[in-house]
């Protein structure tokens, strides 16, 4: 059980207001009963009420003066059921309106403006000298949903926000001390070291009083401004993980604090390292597989791939572990370009070069030939001219050398040779040639 009466401290004069209870009774009540209203501590003066009067519901009035007015309804509400009981006061008309349900029920003209008051009461009708010491006309059932507004609610908020179909209006914390954590979300992940904290503090009821700042469980920052709104801070960070949360104080000592959060900062770049190939081979040709190890070094690494003769092609790399894949040579592609990225958002990438003292551009020959024939060997290769003083070329078959006329300058060489084929015993022979370059 609460208090019948509520101090409103100083007295003043009622204007343009509203007040609202839920009853439900089927006791015997006094002749006349007071469910909601307002009065004074003065004898006999003044009051306002919604009450019953026998077992009818009624409004009423009594100003400075004394002169009462009232309005009696033909609504019985003393039958059992709850019924919302409201009452509107308008000052600009000196009009009182009673409602039962959400329906306006009938009014009657009053002195609004000319009536002083100090205290709201529930239960009872506070029109005696002695009040609030002793509660008198007491209400003698169940009272809810209490309400007093400073002005006059229309009929569709009367029916429609409180009565509400005969449910009534759902009570929650929303008028109490809230945040909303708006950013950063949590497990956010952040490429650079600043990060943005974005908080709303709302208190409708009483002022802020401040608003702190809580980094990795440590207090960071308080804000004292008491703002009812949207609080911001910009800090810096090392890489790593990190927590942060927001605690909310008002005037009155009330707390609120919101839920724990993470972020990740990472702005280092994933390393690469290529071990191979990064080297000038002696000797290579088209499609030969070249070895190509590398090492991918990150903490949060996500993907790998490398990028070789127009390709983007992935492969699988876990950090600071040499992952070994192979490179077909093109014939005109002695480059690659390794790339790789963390699941921040870092990327990276590398390249490297190889070379050879001589490539192999094409060598051609008839690998079916037939007894005493002539047959073309023709070589074409690529070296660095600038090395070596001369090449020259030999073609080892059958067990004897032959020596191959070369063709052109520069970098690019022909060497050639007409050979006529031995003949063979046997129907069919496998034989094998050797073509040998010699460097000066």
């Amino acid at each position: 059980m609460g208090s019948h009466s509520y101090n409103l401290n100083d007295p003043f004069t009622t204007e343009t207001f509203t007040i609202n209870a839920w009853i439900k009774t089927d006791r015997t009540q006094s002749p006349e009963s007071g469910i909601v209203g307002l009065g004074k501590t003065d004898d006999n003066n003044p009051f306002i009420n919604i009450g019953g009067c026998g077992t009818k519901l009624c409004i009423t009035l009594r100003d400075d003066s004394g002169t009462l007015s009232r309005y009696t309804s033909g609504v019985d509400y003393n039958n059992g059921s709850w019924m919302m009981v409201t009452g509107t006061f308008d000052n600009s008309a000196n009009i009182m309106s009673l409602w039962a349900n959400g329906v306006n029920i009938g009014n009657a003209t009053a002195a609004v403006g000319t009536t002083t008051i100090d205290f709201f009461s529930i239960g009872q009708i506070g029109n005696s000298g002695n009040f609030p010491a002793t509660p008198l006309w007491l209400f003698n059932g169940t009272i809810d949903e209490v309400g007093l507004w400073d002005r006059k609610l229309t009929a569709d908020e009367i029916a429609t926000q409180l009565y509400n179909g005969g449910d009534g209006m759902t009570y929650t914390n929303i008028f109490a001390l809230t945040i909303t954590t708006n950013a950063p979300v949590d497990n956010s992940n952040f490429a650079a070291n600043n990060v943005t904290f974005n908080i709303t503090a709302v208190n409708t009821t009483n002022p802020i009083a401040d608003v702190k700042l809580f980094i990795n469980g440590e207090l960071n920052n308080t804000n004292s401004s008491g703002l009812n709104g949207t609080y911001l801070w910009d800090l810096n960070f090392a890489d790593g993980v990190h927590s942060w949360s927001v605690g909310v104080e008002d005037t009155l000592n009330e707390i609120a604090n919101s839920s724990l959060r993470n972020f990740t900062i990472d702005t280092t770049h994933p390393q690469i390292v290529i071990q191979s190939p990064n080297e000038t081979f002696n000797y290579g040709k088209e499609n030969d597989n070249l070895d190509f190890n590398i090492t991918v070094t990150d903490t949060n690494l996500d993907a790998c791939w490398y990028a070789y003769n127009s390709t983007n092609i992935s492969f699988s790399c876990v950090t600071g572990v040499k992952s070994e894949e192979v490179i077909t040579q093109n014939a005109d592609n002695f480059s690659v370009i390794v790339y790789a990225n963390d699941t921040i958002g870092n990327e990276n990438s590398t390249s490297v070069n190889w070379n050879y003292r001589v490539f192999e551009n094409n060598l051609t020959y008839n690998d079916q030939v037939v007894e005493t024939s002539n047959q073309d060997f023709n070589i074409s290769v690529t070296h660095d001219s600038s090395i070596w003083n001369s090449i020259t070329s030999k073609i080892e078959y059958n067990g004897t050398n032959y020596s191959a006329t070369q063709f052109g300058t520069g970098d690019t060489l022909i060497f050639s040779r007409t050979l006529e084929i031995p003949a063979i015993t046997t129907s069919t022979e496998n034989k094998s040639f050797l073509l040998v370059l010699y460097f000066n």
